[in-house]
């Protein structure tokens, strides 16, 4: 651009003043040269119309201003062209700086997006489908990935916009762009700042009268601020930008809040109705036991003579009516002493009670039974299932213990049936009475042995007077034949006829 160098000739001042020599111009078009040489100094710079000094050269292009005022009057048409071509720059400044906004907020939006929370209807789907068959669903590897993505949801990516360091470097580059701008427009030093960025070749002198040229013209000074002002809209694009994203962080948190509760609450549901079902075998498993245990004795007692069995208790214990009748007949018998005699004598035995309970193989008194015990294998595998959703542990509160799954279904209800000998009882009830009737039968003959013994003895100690006297008696019926013989004589024919 061309600047007017040459002023009237009644303006030029002392040439004997200072020389400054030529200036560059701010960017072609021509040679720009201020006289006089040393400056210009304000309006007193010597007397106007003063002819050269004795010896001085004809005057250097530019030729000469009184006044600073007077050059900038002559230039001030460069106002304009000088406020363009910074306009231009800040143009290209702000357009860079909207691009690194689109990038920035697509920074982040791009790590919002990589720790996206599961959609609902995945969410949704993915629980119908475990619940309807945990196990099965469990057997398939892909299926336990989709599970535990949404049982593990938990939001990773940036927990708010204005924490990410894209946004704070370019939050810090607007509000810098803005200050410059400011500066730049509302100083000297900071006009100059920018003249000499747009210069070709910036010196301390043109970049000055650029400056000045471009302060007088207030218009090309506002078309170079309003050039800033849209800086301020980048800034709020910015934020603007972040809110929604902020929003969105806030979607995708709550999501994977949600997926995760749905999962866990699948897990504690399935693991609760395991739990419910496992706990009613046991309580009815115990029940069992406890009816057994307070039973037992009962049956066992009513064993015994005199104690007859219901029908259920005959049934408990395996028996038939008829088997049972049988027992109880012989049980009698068995129980009744047995009185027997010898040639003048009886004796009677003792009768014993008998122990049928060495006949029961079942114990009087279960085991406590566990609810390992009492669950079956499929129930087991119901919590294995559970376990592999559950990243591998097990469920809280899980009644089962997943290493005691050999002890599945082992729980037998406690049960007389079968544990009965009855035929070992019958034995024994029949071998017990006829022992009585033997010692009963060895004590009378005992007694009519020593009864006979003691007998004897006594007859043996009379034996010889009664023979004496029945011989002398009979000798005085010998005389008289036809009188009658005492029973005494009798006696000793028959005693005698033993000897």
């Amino acid at each position: 651009m061309a600047y007017v160098s040459n002023a009237p000739e009644e303006q030029k001042q002392d040439p004997n003043a200072p020389q400054q020599g030529a200036v560059a111009p701010v960017g072609g078009g021509g040679a720009v040269h201020l006289a006089p040489s040393s400056g210009i100094s304000g309006a007193g710079g010597g007397p106007a119309g003063a002819p050269p000094a004795a010896g001085a050269g004809a005057s250097p292009a530019g030729g000469q201003f009184a006044s600073l005022n007077q050059y900038l009057d002559a230039n001030q048409g460069q106002a304009t062209p000088l406020a363009g071509k910074i306009t231009d720059q800040i143009g290209k400044q702000y357009n860079t700086l909207s691009g690194q906004n689109d990038s920035t907020l697509s920074g982040i939006n791009s790590q919002i997006a990589a720790n996206a929370a599961p959609s609902q209807d995945q969410t949704n789907a993915t629980i119908a489908k475990e619940s309807a068959n945990p196990t099965s669903f469990a057997s398939d590897p892909g299926n336990v990935a989709s599970f535990q993505g949404l049982l593990n949801a938990s939001y990773a990516g940036p927990a708010s916009a204005e924490g990410t360091a894209g946004f704070t470097g370019q939050q810090t580059a607007l509000n810098n762009a803005i200050a410059t701008g400011q500066t730049n427009t509302t100083t000297a030093a900071g006009r100059e700042n920018l003249l000499s960025q747009n210069e070709a070749t910036p010196t301390t002198g043109v970049t000055a009268l650029n400056s000045s040229i471009l302060s007088q013209d207030p218009n090309a000074l506002g078309s170079v601020e309003n050039a800033y002002k849209p800086f301020n809209n980048l800034l709020t694009n910015l934020n603007t930008g972040a809110s929604t994203a902020d929003q969105n962080i806030a979607a995708q948190q709550a999501g994977d809040t949600s997926a995760s509760a749905a999962a866990n609450k699948a897990i504690a549901d399935q693991t609760g109705a395991l739990n419910t079902a496992v706990n009613g075998q046991l309580a009815n498993a115990s029940t069992a036991n406890t009816n057994f245990t307070n039973n037992y004795n009962d049956i066992i007692g009513n064993l015994g003579v005199g104690k007859g069995l219901t029908s259920d208790e005959v049934a408990q214990l395996g028996m038939t009516p008829e088997q049972y009748a049988a027992l109880s007949q012989q049980m009698n018998l068995a129980n009744t002493s047995q009185y027997m005699t010898g040639h003048n004598f009886g004796a009677a035995s003792v009768a014993a009670p008998i122990n049928n309970q060495q006949f029961l193989t079942q114990e009087s008194a279960p085991a406590a039974v566990t609810a390992n015990q009492v669950a079956t294998p499929e129930q087991f595998q119901s919590l294995m299932a559970l376990m592999n959703l559950n990243n591998g542990q097990l469920p809280t509160g899980a009644v089962l213990d997943p290493n005691a799954v050999s002890q599945a279904g082992t729980y037998k209800a406690p049960t007389l049936n079968g544990a009965f000998d009855y035929n070992a009882a019958l034995q024994n009830a029949t071998t017990t009475q006829q022992q009585e009737r033997a010692d009963a039968q060895a004590q009378a003959n005992q007694l009519t042995a020593q009864a006979d013994a003691a007998h004897n003895a006594s007859k043996s100690h009379t034996f010889g007077g009664n023979l004496l006297k029945a011989v002398t008696t009979g000798g005085k019926y010998l005389a008289n034949p036809l009188a009658t013989v005492p029973a005494q004589v009798t006696g000793a024919k028959k005693l005698a006829s033993k000897i």
